[in-house]
Formats: structure tokens, sequence, C-alpha cells
């Protein structure tokens, strides 16, 4: 498997879903430190803010583990291979 680097999100989007979020896990709610989670990668380096979504860390893996708890760096990978 290659690793391609992933480009930075633009400032600019990082802060606009830390602010939408206003604090809490965009899925549970929980007040914890928040991680951005990407709902696709086709415009990585130029995201915008409905790209993607800011979680917990709980919520965050979950959003990477299939049916039977493996875990997929690639989400939209795991979508396909499982039908989704």
């Amino acid at each position: 498997m290659i690793h391609i680097p992933r480009l930075p999100i633009p400032t600019e989007t990082r802060a606009a879903v830390l602010a939408r979020a206003a604090g809490g896990c965009e899925r549970c709610g929980m007040r914890y430190k928040l991680e951005l989670h990407h709902r696709h990668y086709d415009s990585q380096g130029r995201e915008v803010p409905d790209d993607l979504l800011a979680l917990c860390r709980v919520c965050h893996e979950a959003e990477h583990r299939d049916r039977l708890g493996h875990f997929w760096a690639d989400p939209v990978a795991m979508a396909k291979a499982w039908g989704m």
C-alpha cells in the first residue's frame, strides 16, 4: 500500500467547523477534545466546512470501524466495500 501524505486543512475551514460544533462532538454532543473527520477525500487541501465533521475521539474512531470492528483508514473505501 502506498502512503500519500494528506494536505493540511485550510485554517479558516478548520475554524469554521470547530465554531459550528460549539465545543461539542457533532455525533454524540460530548464536550471532549475534538478531531476533524473527512466525510470524503475529494477536496484535500481545499476543504469547505461541509466536507468535515468535528468529532470526539470515540466517535471519530467509530467512523473508521466496519461492522466487524476492523479499522479502515479510509471510511469511503470501507463504505464501498460493504456496499453502503
